[in-house]
């Protein structure tokens, strides 16, 4: 139950300042000091409370169950400081309260530290009315309260007990020292700047609601939820729970802010990069036709509807709107008939970098430009959440027969079966004394269904090294490639394009060798061009947000990209437009921009 707190106007501020000068190991905090806070009058201030006594200490380290696990490691390093001080280890227990306790776990304790937003109600009194970067640390009765809502607030309020408690008390005696908290240690507040004092959705405080993303959508549903949900942390104060809709249920009371087209609600979203924002019961619903339209709506969400000092949500509200991508020309619009893109989607380092939210956003991405055919290089078996995807959105893998020790197509291509007939396809393994299984060609001859136009597509990748191995290989690789691309082009008499992650820039030999050979390069035939280099730096995985945020643009000139689409019988085919897509989504998502080419067949 929520209690009234009453605010002291006069505060002492030589005790205030000597309260935080005890401790000089005390971080700045990022918001100023602001109140202290006393018990209602109707309830008695105990004078202190003897935390530890002669070596003995009978409290118990209590965290928040269902919060997130980094809890767990504050817990931790606050028993740690406390044993250095006081000479005794106390025990850590989440706050659940078990039917059969097991011992003296699953069972509220008389002496407790109350870590974060525990389910107890000395915890609630102070964390009910908290926002994001609002902490605490005091004592009522028999428990010691350590409040905040945040990971980072937490700490901080934990800080705030080691420097001014354990440390103040304890550094004449270390190991052996007796703490005792009295009133001047309580009611210890950091308020920070919020850019809402209020929010009211549907007549409830924006605490009462959570935020729900529908799984079945796109990922972008869960992205810009997620990317919602810090931004009510970071600039309004208001941590909401974010859940997958899977994982909570709705039993019709819930009172929820639902990202994507789900069960409980909504309506889908048809006009093109568009999107739709609707309170509707207790719930308020965003939903959006593509990733473009996702980012709208965040945009307009964080931009103007939760903005300003008081912000209300009315029964009823509607709003729709639509996207202007950066890319919208290219989106909406082709140069020319035909569209191929080449990708390495970097299927590795798994752990280090997450791959699910890649391969989502890869394929969101991939969609949004509508090619005919792409070729991927590095197919790991991780990306296969990327081929799911695609298969919904309508696209077919090229059926390769891969000869290599995985039996893998690391060069796959897929294609939309809708418009274009395969008349013939293959694979090529490299043989180039490297002894790398995913360095190799995947090919297709396509035909479309209506116009009969024919032409080949080619995925290839070569190998990676610096070394002299690795330039012996590659120049291999190339000689092979070119053998491949001949045998087509002369069987179909066709024009053919190969592109992909060829390992080396355009002044290296084996591309000199490519253009001996015959081969075109597409960066400089085509009448609309880019002078960028395709490769960056990967973006780094914030676990906290469980999102890919930092993207690396690339800033070189093409001169040193390694990633390349050659024409090989240029005959009927005219290049219209060659492109690095640049957009969040690669730069968040690979280490490789896609390379973008337009044509038409005469």
């Amino acid at each position: 139950m929520k209690k009234t707190r009453i605010l002291i106007l006069i505060l002492c501020i030589s005790m205030l300042a000597g309260l935080f000068a005890s401790c000089n190991q005390t971080e700045a905090p990022e918001t100023t000091v602001a109140d202290t806070t006393a018990l209602p009058e109707t309830e008695p201030a105990p004078a202190e409370l003897k935390f530890s006594e002669n070596g003995a200490c009978e409290f118990y380290i209590v965290y928040p169950a269902d919060f997130d696990k980094g809890v767990r490691d504050i817990a931790i390093s606050l028993r740690q400081q406390i044993k250095k001080y006081t000479g005794v280890e106390l025990k850590i227990v989440s706050d659940e309260i078990l039917a059969k306790p097991v011992a003296d776990t699953g069972v509220e304790h008389q002496y407790e530290i109350l870590l974060g937003p525990t389910t107890r109600e000395q915890s609630k009194k102070y964390t009910s009315t908290m926002r994001a970067r609002d902490y605490a640390f005091t004592f009522e009765g028999d428990k010691v309260i350590i409040a905040g809502l945040t990971l980072d607030t937490i700490d901080r309020a934990s800080e705030l007990f080691i420097n001014n408690v354990l440390i103040a008390q304890g550094k004449g005696n270390v190991g052996k020292a007796n703490i005792v908290l009295t009133e001047k240690d309580k009611f210890i507040y950091t308020y920070g700047k919020y850019s809402m004092n209020s929010c009211t959705v549907l007549g409830a405080d924006i605490n009462e609601y959570r935020i729900v993303y529908a799984k079945s959508d796109i990922y972008s549903a869960e992205r810009y939820a997620r990317l919602f949900a810090n931004e009510l942390t970071v600039k309004a104060g208001f941590p909401l729970e974010i859940k997958a809709d899977t994982s909570v249920k709705d039993d019709g009371t819930a009172r929820e802010i639902v990202f994507g087209l789900s069960n409980r609600g909504g309506e889908a979203v048809t006009a093109r990069h568009g999107y739709s924002v609707r309170a509707d019961g207790n719930k308020v619903y965003v939903i959006a036709e593509c990733m473009e339209g996702y980012a709208a709506a965040y945009e307009y969400l964080t931009g103007t509807l939760f903005k300003g000092d008081s912000v209300e949500i009315a029964q009823g509200f509607t709003h729709t709107g639509t996207s202007e991508p950066e890319d919208k020309q290219d989106m909406e619009n082709r140069a020319g008939e035909y569209r191929v893109i080449f990708n390495n989607v970097h299927g590795a380092h798994v752990d280090e970098y997450p791959i699910e939210t890649r391969n989502q956003m890869q394929a969101e991405l991939h969609y949004e430009y509508l090619p005919d055919v792409i070729g991927l290089q590095e197919n790991a078996a991780s990306v296969q959440s990327y081929h799911l995807r695609m298969s919904k959105y309508g696209y077919t893998p090229v059926p390769t027969k891969p000869k290599n020790k995985a039996n893998r197509d690391y060069t796959a291509m897929l294609y939309r079966a809708d418009k274009l007939d395969i008349l013939e396809c293959g694979w090529h393994l490299y043989d180039d004394g490297a002894g790398d299984q995913s360095k190799s060609v995947a090919w297709a001859v396509f035909k479309d269904k209506a116009s009969g136009d024919v032409f080949a597509v080619g995925s290839t990748h070569f190998y990676w090294t610096s070394d002299d191995l690795g330039k012996s290989a590659r120049l291999k690789d190339a000689e092979q490639l070119t053998e491949v691309v001949k045998n087509i082009t002369s069987k179909y008499n066709c024009p053919m394009i190969v592109g992909g992650d060829y390992n080396c820039n355009i002044n290296s030999d084996p591309i000199k060798n490519l253009y001996k050979a015959g081969f075109e390069n597409l960066q400089k035939l085509s009448p609309e061009t880019m002078d960028i280099t395709t490769h960056h730096s990967y973006s780094p995985w914030n676990a906290e947000l469980n999102l890919y945020i930092d993207v690396v643009i690339p800033s070189k000139a093409y001169s040193s990209a390694i990633d390349h689409a050659l024409l090989y019988n240029k005959s009927t085919l005219t290049p219209k437009m060659w492109r690095v897509i640049l957009h969040d989504y690669t730069l968040l998502s690979t280490d490789h921009c896609p390379v973008m080419v337009d044509f038409d067949i005469n």
